[in-house]
């Protein structure tokens, strides 16, 4: 799998390529949802 972005250093996840909006933001949601998982654990 292609990697689009990393992980900024409060945790929240960067996008560095040009991908589609939709695809950004469900992306942006996963990798904050899993960030809040992993604090409230």
């Amino acid at each position: 799998m292609e990697n689009y972005g990393h992980f900024n250093e409060e945790g929240f996840f960067v996008i560095d390529k040009d991908i589609p909006t939709p695809v950004a933001s469900l992306i942006r949601k996963l990798g904050n949802w899993l960030v809040a998982l992993s604090i409230n654990n």
